[in-house]
């Protein structure tokens, strides 16, 4: 038993201690199979790394929400988020616009909307607010059922 403790903790080690994956242009992602294995991915390993990332609960990241009018002045959302687990993470989201007064604009978009994102990606919600009076927004987010 001492011997499999002292394999899974060097395994751990090895694998987020010592694995840092090579910087790459951020607006170009690889999918497991086309780049070279890291520890995160290789055949041996990668059961690991998604055990590690259920235990530590691992998930969702919303890094920017950017809000901007459009030529027909109309507020546009993006709202960009990254997969910090190995898993697909599926989830649903919300976007509730407000008006000046922060008053809710009823929408018939104000409705959940399932998304789904490959582990260890970036995602990116966009939505467009349903007429000119909305100056802000309001996103929640919930497991997807």
């Amino acid at each position: 038993m001492k011997k499999l403790s002292t394999m899974l903790i060097v395994t751990m080690f090895l694998l987020f201690g010592c694995g840092k994956e090579q910087k790459q242009d951020s607006r170009v992602k690889i999918q497991e199979g086309v780049a070279s294995d890291t520890l995160g991915s290789n055949i041996i390993t990668k059961p690991l790394a998604h055990i590690y990332s259920a235990i530590t609960g691992e998930r969702i990241e919303f890094t920017n929400a950017a809000t901007r009018r459009n030529s027909a002045d109309i507020l546009e959302l993006q709202v960009e988020f990254y997969n910090r687990s190995y898993n697909t993470e599926r989830f649903q989201y919300r976007i509730e616009w407000v008006d000046a007064n922060g008053f809710t604009i009823n929408s018939k978009t104000n409705v959940w909307l399932n998304t789904s994102v490959a582990g260890k990606s970036n995602g990116v919600i966009t939505a467009f607010a349903p007429n000119a009076s909305a100056v802000d927004f309001k996103m929640n987010t919930r497991d997807q059922e």
